[in-house]
């Protein structure tokens, strides 16, 4: 596919409906996710979107060929959980993407409703195992007013835990219903909790042990390679 004109880029899950054909242009898909080339006079107001920075931001994108584009501007419009940028490239190659110190990655995942869903979530460690943050748009009613009830939104985050090609889920509240999603290398991994005594609740204790599990596959790989 030829490159894009510099423009404003919409990589997200889903169709936007209400789009007319004059304000977007399908292009194709990458890992899931429906791909749009976007005007660039469509606005926040016009979708009511939230931002989780309402400022474009300068970061970088890594292809799948792991070719690095940097001086990229990027928005993360957490409402459509979708990534807008300016960039010429080709959208359907990107990898990742990094930018205000977060690298953002495109899993599938579990949703709240137990079906598979698709989206965009921070990457906080990399391996066989990785833990992942998913931002989402809540809207809560507000107290009545001179004009009514009038709703207003704010951006959740939930972790999520993410193991090998499985979809990620939920990072549980509980250790020992943390360790229910690592079904491979499962004595390892309990070995390893209780003999670090490790609470898996803590982030610096999650990291630790993620590190390790991840650790145990590359070991495998390493015997079979040989």
């Amino acid at each position: 596919m030829k490159k894009l004109v510099i423009a404003t880029t919409l990589l997200t899950l889903f169709f936007l409906s209400g789009f007319t054909q004059q304000q977007s242009l399908y292009i194709g898909q990458s890992d899931g996710a429906s791909i749009f080339l976007m005007s660039t006079d469509l606005g926040p107001k016009k979708f009511n979107a939230r931002y989780l920075d309402n400022e474009w931001g300068i970061g970088n994108m890594q292809t799948k060929s792991n070719h690095l584009i940097d001086n990229v501007a990027f928005k993360y419009n957490v409402t459509r959980d979708a990534f807008e940028m300016r960039a010429d490239v080709n959208p359907e190659q990107v990898k990742r993407i990094i930018y205000s110190g977060k690298v953002f990655v495109h899993s599938s995942y579990v949703n709240e409703f137990g079906s598979i869903s698709g989206g965009y979530f921070e990457l906080f460690s990399e391996g066989y195992a990785n833990l992942l943050m998913h931002y989402k748009v809540k809207t809560k009613p507000a107290k009545k007013g001179a004009f009514g009830y009038e709703a207003y939104q704010n951006i959740s985050k939930d972790y999520f835990i993410k193991v090998g090609a499985d979809p990620a889920v939920i990072l549980e509240k509980k250790t020992v219903d943390i360790l229910k999603a690592f079904t491979e290398k499962k004595a390892e991994a309990e070995a390893y909790v209780k003999k670090e005594k490790l609470n898996l609740t803590r982030r610096k204790d999650l990291l630790d042990f993620l590190k390790y599990y991840s650790s145990l596959f590359e070991k495998s790989k390493e015997v079979a390679e040989n």
